[in-house]
């Protein structure tokens, strides 16, 4: 029994960034081919956490808060906290993060 071998690192970094994809890339850089899978995650997990923060805030409570609102308030305010070390302009902030 022969021992088969794996791809390489390489091979397969090639591979999953050639796979499903709407057309081969006509360069280095080429804004015309989208990861239909990236796709397909990032819309998807989009999704979610909309919904997510859509329930949180339905069932937000000005008096003790909740599970749910206490780890979206700990999501906002850690966004917040990495945009304030980032963008130290109160102005340009707000593009970036609530």
């Amino acid at each position: 029994m022969s021992a088969e071998h794996g791809p390489s690192a390489g091979e397969y970094i090639g591979h999953h960034l050639t796979h499903l994809q709407n057309k081969p890339m006509g360069g280095i850089v080429d804004f015309t081919v989208f990861n239909m899978d990236s796709l397909f995650w990032a819309i998807s997990l989009g999704v979610i956490g909309c919904m997510v923060m859509w329930l949180a805030a339905r069932r937000a409570t000005s008096g003790v808060p909740g599970r749910l609102q206490a780890a979206v308030e700990l999501m906002k305010e850690m966004v917040d906290a990495q945009a304030k070390s980032l963008v130290h302009n109160a102005e340009s902030r707000k593009v970036v993060a609530p």
